[in-house]
C-alpha cells in the first residue's frame, strides 16, 4: 500500500515557527511550497527528482 504524503493539504498548526506561506523541510529550514521535498516510504524525493521504486517512477513537480 502507498505510503506518500505528496499532494496532502497543509494545516496550519500553532507553534509554527515559518511565515505564512512558507513550510518546515527535512532539513528544519522553513521553504515555499515549490521546494517541499515529498516521502515515499521513508526516501525523501527532492523537487526535480525522479525516482524508480519498486517498478514505479517517482517525480516531484508543483501542480498547484
Amino acid at each position: 500500500e502507498p505510503d506518500f504524503t505528496c499532494g496532502v493539504t497543509f494545516e496550519p498548526v500553532d507553534g509554527c515557527i515559518c511565515a505564512e506561506g512558507m513550510f518546515l523541510d527535512e532539513a528544519a529550514k522553513c521553504v515555499p511550497l515549490s521546494s517541499c521535498s515529498c516521502y515515499i516510504k521513508g526516501t525523501v524525493i527532492l523537487p526535480g527528482e525522479v525516482i524508480n521504486r519498486d517498478g514505479t517512477i517517482w517525480y516531484v513537480s508543483q501542480s498547484l
